[in-house]
């Protein structure tokens, strides 16, 4: 039953991971409802690896527990660093990340529109 369940998210990342792969927003965002930060990251890269010239932001939130996950593609010329710290402090999260990727938990999103409308500034 666990095996069933963990192809069954593996199934479902994929599909949001197809469906926003075809988007054309310079920003690519989607909120993952009862998932944690390990999937978040793992769609995130797997996003951002079929998008070289864009930006990718993933949050999620489980057991109370929220998270965000920001990198881009190599091509993007995006600043992965600096956003993620700017996403951080707007979020009220603890966060970090090296070489185009960043990473935040926090207890809530509810700052998730204004964190949002400043990445698409």
């Amino acid at each position: 039953a666990e095996r069933r369940g963990r192809a069954l998210e593996e199934e479902f990342a994929t599909a949001v991971i197809d469906r926003l792969a075809l988007g054309s927003d310079r920003i690519l965002a989607h909120h993952f409802e009862d998932k944690d930060a390990n999937f978040v990251q793992k769609a995130a890269r797997q996003l951002a690896s079929r998008v070289p010239s864009q930006v990718v932001f993933l949050t999620g939130t489980r057991d109370g527990v929220s998270c965000f996950v920001l990198t881009a593609g190599e091509a993007s010329g995006f600043d992965v660093a600096m956003a993620g710290k700017e996403l951080a402090s707007i979020l009220d999260a603890k966060g970090g990340g090296a070489k185009g990727f960043f990473q935040g938990k926090t207890s809530t999103l509810a700052r998730l529109d204004q964190a949002l409308a400043w990445l698409q500034g």
